[in-house]
């Protein structure tokens, strides 16, 4: 199956061949996050709390946003020194 240029842009590193385990949680999580949130509200028929909902997305974000962070600096720099 061929993923779309897109998804490949997102979720690999810089040579766009390797898939990264942070990228690849970041969006699975979002994904779920969103997901269960609905079936929370559609399915279950409970009240939407958008400032719960906010609290764990921005958790979420943040986990992952730290999580590209740690792995951007653990790169080997081109300097050669």
């Amino acid at each position: 199956m061929m993923v779309p240029k897109w998804v490949r842009d997102i979720l690999t590193d810089d040579t766009g061949i390797n898939f990264t385990p942070d990228k690849v949680a970041m969006v699975s999580g979002v994904v779920v996050f969103h997901g269960l949130a609905i079936t929370h509200v559609v399915i279950n028929k409970q009240p939407f709390d958008p400032v719960a909902f906010g609290g764990g997305f921005g958790a979420l974000l943040a986990g992952g946003g730290g999580a590209m962070w740690l792995a951007s600096r653990q790169k080997p720099s081109g300097g050669g020194q």
